[in-house]
């Protein structure tokens, strides 16, 4: 079925799950979308809850978008959500400052394994971080 509806719809990037991530059902839905998208379209994963065990390749600045997310969040009302809007918002603080982002910003994190015959996906993605300058002091403090 998925490999089905991803010849039907010809995304242009699969967004699924980390293969690591804490869910049985998310780690087998990652899976399938992997061998689904297979030779047809490039795969991206996301970060997985708490960044635990997830190496980022890529970021996005959600900065203008985390209050939708957090919408977003709140909407599944089972899980309660407020618990995790204050996770999302520290762990998307943490993923702006590690790709340099300004403080108080957002960033989404993603992981993509090059699987031939997809090598390079930066064209499919928004531009990246603006890097901001650095000061490095070589001072010896005493």
């Amino acid at each position: 079925a998925l490999k089905t509806l991803i010849g039907d719809i010809r995304p242009d990037l699969a967004i699924t799950h980390a293969p690591n991530d804490y869910h049985g059902d998310h780690r087998a839905l990652s899976d399938g979308v992997r061998i689904a998208a297979s030779f047809a379209v490039p795969v991206l994963h996301a970060d997985t809850l708490g960044g635990t065990g997830f190496s980022p390749t890529h970021y996005v600045n959600i900065s203008g978008h985390f209050e939708l997310k957090a919408m977003a969040i709140r909407a599944h009302q089972s899980q309660d959500p407020e618990r995790f809007v204050d996770a999302a918002r520290t762990q998307n603080g943490f993923r702006a400052g590690q790709s340099n982002g300004a403080a108080g910003s957002f960033a989404e994190a993603f992981r993509f394994e090059p699987i031939f015959p997809f090598a390079d996906i930066r064209s499919l993605l928004p531009p990246a971080p603006v890097i901001r300058p650095v000061t490095v002091s070589t001072k010896t403090v005493k």
